[in-house]
Parts: structure tokens; sequence; C-alpha cells
């Protein structure tokens, strides 16, 4: 009777069957798989908002220093500016500019970084660059109109600069962006000498 009872009781305990556990591990799987598929996503979009914020916030900078050099200054129509810029083009990769502060400066491309070269005090500075380091300024060109000084060419147009370049981050290959920049600085005021007539 005793032994009886055992085997009822053995056959009455509930416990995992073999099919149970393969279900139970196939819905785990399906689970965990899940996650990860939206995890790898996330951290993919994630990357990707990142690479362009990095050339937005380039984009954003570059534009913005330099409208502020062009407007308080003036462009550099001539007198002694730092190397490259040199003699005025009326478009190419350079632009030399006169500062709020009298100092020449010298804007242009050196491979894919944009620089900075200074002239203060007769003491040529050493050259700042103006983007990231995971960023890349590719097809600078400073369009300037008109090709002379204005005023003494006895002509009332505003002189103006157009900019324009392709911002291309290249800190990740997979998530790589590339954004204008097309930006048009007009110069409100200009009083420079006389000098620089056509």
């Amino acid at each position: 009777m005793r032994r009886l009872h055992q085997n009822l009781k053995r056959q009455n305990q509930k416990g995992f069957t073999l099919i149970e556990i393969i279900v139970a591990t196939a819905l785990f799987v399906v689970v965990i798989s899940a996650i990860i598929g939206i995890y790898i996503d996330t951290l993919r979009i994630n990357r990707r908002a990142d690479a362009i914020r990095l050339a937005s916030q380039n984009v954003l900078y570059i534009s913005e220093f330099m409208s502020k050099e062009i407007r308080n200054g003036q462009i550099d129509y001539f007198g002694p500016v730092p190397s490259p810029c040199g003699a005025l083009p009326t478009s190419g990769s350079s632009l030399a500019v006169l500062n709020i502060d009298g100092d020449h400066e010298c804007f242009y491309l050196s491979g894919t970084n944009l620089l900075m070269a200074k002239s203060a005090g007769g003491t040529l500075l050493n050259p700042v660059q103006l983007n990231d380091s995971n960023v890349k300024i590719l097809g600078l060109n400073f369009q300037i109109a008109p090709a002379c000084n204005p005023y003494t060419a006895g002509t009332a147009t505003e002189p103006q600069v157009t900019i324009t370049a392709q911002i291309k981050t290249n800190s990740d290959q997979n998530n790589v962006i590339t954004l204008p920049l097309d930006t048009t600085i007009s110069i409100p005021k200009y009083d420079i000498n006389a000098s620089g007539a056509c």
C-alpha cells in the first residue's frame, strides 16, 4: 500500500516535459534575438545621429566664424596678407580678410582642413584649423564680388563673398555624412583706403 501511494504521488508531481523545455527555450531565443536586434539598430541610429551632429556643428561654426570675421572687417583687396593668400583672386580656395583689429587673415584649404593664418603686428602667427579633426572640407571655393574695391572703382556695390564647400565626416566609415556649406556674406560697412582701386 505504501508503495502504491508513492507511485501515485510520483504520477501526480508536475514537471517540465521535453517539449515544454524546447518551447520555452525557443521563446527565450526569439525574445533575446529581438532585444539584441533593437539594441544594434539603436546603436546604429545613434552613430548616424552623432555623425550628422558633428557635420552640422562644423558647418555652423565655420559659417558663423567666417561671417563674423568678414562682416566686422573687410575683404583685403590689397596689403600684406599671410601666405598662401597673396594677391586676391576673384575666386579660389583662399580668402584674404582685414579683420576689425586691422590684422590680416587668410582662410585657405590645406589638404582637407580649413586653416586660418593671421598676421598680427607684422608677425605671422601659426595657422589655426577651423574644422574638427573628424571632418573633411571638400571643394572649398570663395567667390568674391566685385573683383576689386567697388567704392574706389566708382560703383556703390556692396562687397560680398560666397563660400561653398562640402563638410564630410570621416570618423566612422559606416556613417559617412556629407553636408553642404553654402553661404553669401555681405559687408555692410566698407571704408578701406583708396589704394586698392582697379
